[in-house]
Formats: C-alpha cells, structure tokens, sequence
C-alpha cells in the first residue's frame, strides 16, 4: 500500500494521468479511454489469483475502495474531510481528475461479509462527504487504476470501521449472505433457496441500471440472461433467477413461458468471449460474486477493457534477443543504429531484411527442393504512435536501384523513338514507292524495369510490372495499409491473388483489354513491406483463410508512451541521409551480384537444426487448436531461409567473393533463426484478432493455453496433478483433458512408470 502511495504522488503515473485528463477535455474520449485500460491497477480488496473476477480473490485484504465521480467543485473538501476521518487508509484524486477514491479499513472474514459492510461504509461517508458513492466498485475484484495526485493522504495506522454496530438499519444484513468463501464456492449443504436474498439484490441492482421498460422487454431479459452468464451461474442457479424474475415481472401479455424462454435464450447464446474476458471459460462451474455487479457492466465497456488487454500483449510481445544485433552485416548494424526504442529496433531491422530482398538479383535458395528468391512480405502493426513510423526510413534503401533502372529505361527509350522514326520513314518511303515496307525495321517497345511500385498500383498494372521486371522482381513500401487495402477494394485492383502467387513465384496473368494481349509475369518475384494499425490490417486482410496472413512476417507492439527529446544531435547525420547513403552502398551490391550469380546453401548441421526447430513449432501451435493456423508456421519456415537467404548474400558483397554458390555462416543461420521465432510469436498472437468474414478487429489473447501449465512442471507429473494445474490456471478441466491427450498422441509428453515426462524442448 506504502508503495502504491509513493507512486500516485512521485513521476511514475504523472504523464500518463496528465494526458488522461488533457484527452477527456479536448473530445479524445476514444484514445483516453484505450490509454486508461493500458494503464496499472490495483485490486484493492485483495489478493488475485489467475484474474480479478470476483471468484478469483484468494485472501481478502481487509481494505475496500470507494468511488466519489464528478465532483471536481468540492473535490477538495471533501478530501479535507475524508483525511479527518480515523478509518480512512488512502485519500486520493481519481484518474479523472474529478473524482475522490477512498480506501477504508474494513473488517470482514470472507465475501458474504465484505458484501454487508460495503453498503454500510458506503451510506457513512455519503452522510460526511455529502456525495453519492458509485457503488459499483462493491464487487471483490474491482480494480483502481493508476492516477497522479502529489497531494493524496496515507494513514497507514487506520482503524477499522465498525460497520457491524451500524448494519441494523440496511434492509440486507450480514445474516442474508451466504457465508460465502472468497473464491465463490458455496459451501456444501447450501441449498439453492438460501441464495434467494442476494439473487433479489443482484436483480434489483440490474434493474436500477436497466430499467424495465413495456417496450425493450424481450431486449432487458435477454441482457439479463448474458449479464447472467458472464456472472457465471450454474444451470442450477439459473433456474432459481428465472423464477425471481417471473415473480417480479410477470405480465398478462408477457407470461412466465415468454420470460423463461427469452431469458435462457441470452444466457445460452452469450459470447463465450466476454465470459472468458472475466475469468470464466464456458463450461466452468466457478462461480463468481452472484449481487454485485461487474466493473465492465458499471462503466469501462467491456470491448474496451479487452483492448486494453490487447495492448497489453503488444508491450508483453516478445522483442528481439541481443545477440541477433552482435552480428550483423554492415548495412544492417549501421541502419538499426538510428532507432530510438528497443521496439523502433525491432521493426526497422526486419524491414531493411524485407527492403533489402527485392535489391539481390540472381540470388536464390533451394528450399524443399524448389528454387526460391529472397523476396519477403513484412507488416508492422501498431496503434498510432506505436514507433512504426520508423519502417519508412527503410522504403529508401531501393531508391538508388530504382533511379538506376529509370535511367536505363530512358536511355532504352530514347533508342527507341529514334528506331521508331526510321520505321516510320520507310512506312511512308514504301508506300511512295508501292512496295512492301521491311519489316526488320520496326522496332520493338523495350520492356519498362522498375523495382518499386506504388502501393494503390492497379492489377493489371502489378502484373504488367512483374512481367517486365524479370528477375530483378519489385518491391511495394506502404507506411499506411489503408494504400494497398483502398486499392484492393476498387474495381481496377482485387490484387491479393496476385500477392499470394507471388510470394511463391506462382505464374499470374491478366488479358489487357485495350489490344488484347495477355500479360503474364511466369516467376513473379515481390517485397512487400507495409505498416498499418489494427484495424487497417482488419480491411487489409479480413480473413485467415485466404493464406495472405500466413505469407507475411508481423511484428507487433506499444511502445510506452514517453517523450523523447527531439533536439538536433550535435554531429550527427539525419536519418534520411543515412539511408540515402547504404542505399548507394546497395546499388554497388546489386550491380555486384549481377554479375555473380549466387546459391545461397546451408550445411547438414543447419537443416537438421532448421527440422526440428519448425517440427517443434508446428506441433506446439497444432496441439492447442483444432483450427489452428499450421500455415503461419510452415511459411515462416520458408521465410527463416529467405532472411538466411538475405545475409548471407549481403556477406557475400562485402568479401565480394565471385562464388556461384556461398554457404550460409553459422553465425547468420542463427541470426534468421532467432528472428523468426520472435517473428512467429507475433504473428500467432496477431492472427487471435483476425476475424472470418467480420471487418473489425477482435481482442487479442494469449495463443497457448497448455503449454504454460507444461511449463510449470520441472520434472515428471501425474495426470491429476496437470489438471489440478490446468485448472488454477484458469483452463477448464475438460479442455485441459482434451488438449493434454493430443499432447500425448502428438508425444510431446511420454508416460513413463504411472507418470508423465515432457519430450518438447521448449517444455523440457
């Protein structure tokens, strides 16, 4: 408590609460209500295990939170009064700036107890503050975000309220709560009618927030019937809310048939989603705080309490290990260096990769015995401010290429309007003098090379270009997805067919309609590297099953939001000219390679590593869905020897070594290893919010659900002691069952004399 003190009134949270507040005032309601999510919390009422559901306090602290809203025109009186108050443990201004928190000392044994006393703390400090208290945060897992006021009060020597001396007045007394344990369980040889008292108080309390209209009354009981499932209620206590609510509600017109059905109705076709967002996974029996409501129904929309979580997962996403920057070729050591963050670092080296393999002709690996370019598709998806700006610095770096191809072209060009006009002369020369023109003289339009496109480049267009490029291949760079996915949408693109051939140097073709020829480009070789937020990528690709989302490497991640000096640096070089400058150093490659052929071939070592690393991988992401995206992870396996593919033809230029063929270091092997298995993660993790058929993002969460109770294992374990595991951890015993025996079909574990050992070396 001591230290959450020192930090509402030190620098930790003062930026982040100043921005809150500064939003809510200018209209940002969206991004503050995003940032708050993202921002700490802390569960007063105790301590928490797997969640902050009202079933998952585990100890109770013997303190409660109290909410004063809106009332920033005596906010300071009353922090004056409540600082006089002997029970009052914590004083402080709300994230708001608006608003009072109090944190009072309480005595109270188990949940039905804290249930009792809450109202009776709540209604005394009305009485001396002379406020309404928001009684929301009632419920046992209520958290209390961060907030920032120099001036909160801290009387660690608080006294306890004696709430039991003033409960007689209340129409609920302790008595009329179950003796309910914290985690929710009733206790043994409770019948179903004892919870009539608090079933009445959790109906009456929707109610207040709900009000039952004659007009919205199908639309109030199936809310009820999902408010109900999210709540967590057995089949059991289902029925006995059924019948509280045709006791209550019962119409002539509305009978109790009508209300029984429409009630079941919402409770069994509630999203299994948002019951998993607070703490229940559909099949559960655990069964939560049944009279007081949920933090998400009081306030924080639901929707956006899982964003929060999203973004929380973007800043837990895995970022590269330090050794994959120890050893990098030239170009790549000395681009990185201007990143300002780990995560810019991140985004913008796997970028340069991507930049890069569209600028390595007559380069390739032979991959599953077939021959492959290096070309790769990179994303970086992140919330605006996310540092994914910094990807653009690497859309330079074909730039000096591109311009010498343009020359060439216009040279090539010039040859041929002089030809042209020859042809011209002997058409009219022939025709004066009756014969037949010789035809050796027309001259034939040279093919237009150009290694990048624009992004809302039309098909025909795209195709055009791939044909013409050969095997010099192009590159497409978009810093907003909105480019590509605007030109996708209109009649003259529905290119993503053209992208997924491409990455696998499958033959595209188009008939152009002005005279008929048709364009086919039979090994098209494309980079793509683009950025976009989440829901740019949700119109971008829509769908898991069309196999875009698989052929690209994802980075994804938030950075923390702070401010960065944005002062000239004395003596240093701007980030445009640097790259300007490695992008010259990548024309002198390009024209290198040219002339020196390259395979790119790995040792027996680093295919048998290769194997079983992406063997691994693959029955890890299978073992833990039946739908599971096994495509995800058969491409990156791919694209691991593309990046290999990449640094070892830059180590090639800068030995400048006439060799066909040129064996991948084991030092660079690693290198594409390590970032592909950072890159894979990100990519499972994003491919939780890629939807069907819907175009918004969904929230993230966490891709593996048995592999971290595994993971808690160090040595051998029985089967009941992995369910017993599963379960505190959140999982379901029957999925728990269901996931361990693929695990063991798949031999990820063995059985060994009545126990279990893990064969997995990531479990291992």
């Amino acid at each position: 408590m001591e230290e959450f003190h020192n930090d509402l009134r030190g620098a930790r949270w003062k930026v982040l609460a100043g921005s809150y507040r500064r939003w809510m005032q200018t209209g940002m309601a969206e991004e503050a209500k995003k940032l708050k999510g993202a921002l700490n919390a802390v569960v007063v009422a105790g301590r928490c295990r797997g969640g902050h559901a009202a079933n998952q306090v585990s100890r109770l602290s013997g303190l409660a939170l109290f909410d004063f809203d809106h009332c920033p025109e005596k906010l300071s009186g009353m922090k004056e009064k409540a600082k006089a108050l002997p029970y009052v443990v914590e004083a402080f201004v709300s994230i708001s700036g608006e608003g009072l928190k109090l944190i009072v000392c309480i005595d109270a044994e188990n949940a039905g107890q804290y249930a009792a006393a809450y109202p009776v703390v709540a209604r005394e400090l009305e009485r001396v503050l002379g406020h309404p208290c928001d009684m929301s945060c009632r419920d046992l897992g209520r958290a209390c975000y961060a907030s920032y006021d120099p001036e909160a009060y801290y009387n660690p020597a608080a006294e306890v309220f004696p709430w039991r001396e003033q409960a007689d007045g209340l129409p609920q007394a302790e008595g009329e709560y179950p003796a309910q344990a914290v985690d929710g369980a009733r206790p043994a040889g409770v019948a179903p009618e004892a919870g009539n008292g608090f079933m009445q108080a959790f109906l009456n309390d929707f109610d207040v927030r709900n009000p039952f209209a004659t007009g919205g009354r199908h639309a109030f009981m199936l809310k009820l019937g999902r408010y109900a499932r999210y709540k967590g209620f057995s089949p059991e206590e289902m029925r006995l809310l059924q019948k509280t609510v045709v006791e209550k509600y019962a119409q002539a017109d509305f009978g109790s048939g009508e209300i029984e059905k429409t009630l079941f109705s919402g409770y069994q076709y509630a999203s299994v989603r948002k019951a998993d967002a607070v703490g229940e996974e559909k099949g559960s029996k655990a069964q939560g705080s049944l009279y007081t409501p949920h933090r998400e129904e009081e306030g924080d929309d639901l929707e956006d309490l899982l964003f929060g979580k999203s973004e929380a997962y973007r800043r837990q996403a895995p970022y590269f290990p330090e050794e994959v920057f120890e050893h990098l070729p030239e170009v790549l050591a000395e681009g990185v260096k201007v990143a300002g963050s780990y995560r810019e670092r991140d985004m913008l080296l796997t970028a340069m990769v991507a930049n890069i393999s569209a600028c390595l002709p007559e380069v390739r690996v032979l991959y599953d015995q077939v021959y492959y370019s290096p070309h790769l598709y990179y994303m970086v998806i992140a919330h605006a401010g996310g540092g994914k700006g910094v990807v653009s610095l690497a859309g330079i770096l074909p730039g000096e290429i591109h311009r010498y191809y343009e020359k060439q072209n216009e040279d090539m060009r010039l040859v041929y309007d002089k030809a042209f006009f020859e042809w011209e002369l002997e058409l009219k020369k022939a025709q004066a003098e009756k014969r037949s023109p010789d035809f050796s003289l027309r001259p034939k339009e040279p093919a237009r090379k150009l290694l990048t496109l624009s992004p809302n480049v039309s098909k025909s267009l795209l195709i055009s270009a791939l044909e013409e490029s050969g095997k010099l291949g192009c590159c497409i760079n978009a810093t907003e997805l909105d480019m590509v996915s605007g030109a996708i949408r209109n009649e003259y693109g529905k290119h993503d067919d053209v992208f997924r051939a491409a990455f696998q140097h499958e033959v595209v073709s188009a008939d152009f309609k002005v005279n008929g020829r048709q364009v086919v480009a039979h090994h098209p070789r494309l980079a793509l590297c683009f950025a976009g937020t989440p829901n740019q990528l949700a119109r971008f690709i829509p769908s898991l099953e069309s196999g875009l989302y698989s052929r690209f490497l994802i980075y994804t991640g938030q950075s923390d939001w702070c401010w960065r000096s944005a002062a000239p640096r004395a003596g240093g070089e701007d980030h445009q000219s640097v790259f300007a400058r490695l992008s010259h150093r990548l024309l002198e490659l390009h024209l290198f390679l040219l002339q020196s052929p390259t395979e790119v071939t790995f040792t027996a070592a680093q295919w048998e590593e290769h194997t079983s690393r992406f063997s691994s991988h693959l029955s890890e992401v299978v073992n833990e869905r039946d739908d599971s995206p096994g495509a995800i992870v058969l491409r990156h396996g791919l694209m691991a020897s593309r990046i290999a593919g990449v640094l070892t033809a830059l180590r090639k230029g800068e030995c400048a070594w006439a060799m066909p063929q040129y064996v991948c270091s084991d030092e660079d092997f690693h290198t594409a290893m390590l970032m592909t298995d950072v890159l894979l993660e990100h990519s499972l993790l994003l491919s939780t919010s890629v939807q069907k058929s819907e175009t918004n993002s969904k929230p993230l969460k966490p891709y593996f659900r048995l592999r971290p109770v595994l993971q808690s294992f160090s040595g051998t374990f029985t089967f009941a002691e992995m369910v017993e595991k599963a379960v505190k951890m959140g999982i379901p015993q029957s999925t728990a069952k269901r996931l361990f025996k693929k695990t063991v079909d798949l031999e990820l574990v063995v059985k060994e004399d009545g126990k279990y050992r893990k064969t997995h070396r990531k479990w291992a």
